[in-house]
């Protein structure tokens, strides 16, 4: 089973006066990732370096790292590789570190970002990742408040929506509750409204 983390969490750790934060965030795409960054790289702009790792997708169909300047192999991979070897995708783990003047060998490296990535990452927790489903809809006016709760209850959420003559509702749900979703929308439409249904990629 692949897991995500709950929440964002935060670790600390000083290794021979060099400080290391870890920050943990859960997310869903490339996007996430950038304006994460971007974030943390305005927080923490006289860092000595700021490395991060992520995965994205069941079973991490999406990965990456950088290093940022430390030495090859040192930084980010371990960081992905602890990901990879927990089964953790949709996570973005960003390690910032203040150099506190003391090399610490290649080793000394691993063994820091590895443990504050963790530490970070038990701070988050971790849970079952679901495989969603994106649908587009439009129903009437008041079947939509009916679909917000059904569509809250099942563990989704509503993405966007437009207002016109009937409301277009794109929305995610668990793959696992979709049938059932999919039958309420029928009851309280007469069936009227899974014409207009479309999976979204």
């Amino acid at each position: 089973m692949s897991y995500t983390v709950s929440d964002i969490g935060e670790g600390e750790l000083e290794v021979k006066r060099s400080k290391f934060i870890g920050l943990v965030y859960p997310i869903a795409s490339r996007d996430d990732v950038d304006s994460i960054l971007a974030d943390v790289r305005r927080r923490y702009a006289n860092a000595s370096h700021i490395i991060y790792a992520y995965r994205i997708g069941v079973n991490g169909a999406m990965e990456y790292y950088t290093d940022a300047g430390e030495p090859s192999g040192t930084a980010g991979a371990p960081i992905l590789k602890l990901l990879s070897s927990m089964n953790v995708s949709n996570t973005l783990v960003i390690v910032v570190r203040y150099f506190g003047g003391t090399k610490l060998g290649t080793g000394g490296l691993v063994k820091a970002y590895s443990r504050v990535a963790k530490l970070a990452m038990d701070n988050a927790g971790l849970k079952p990742l679901v495989k969603m489903v994106k649908v587009r809809i439009c129903v009437s006016y008041n079947v939509f408040e009916r679909l917000k709760a059904t569509v809250k209850d099942a563990g989704g959420r509503i993405l966007a929506k437009s207002f016109g003559d009937n409301v277009e509702v794109v929305f995610e749900v668990p793959q696992h509750e979709f049938d059932r979703i999919k039958l309420t929308i029928a009851n309280l439409t007469q069936g009227k409204a899974l014409k207009s249904l479309k999976l979204m990629g």
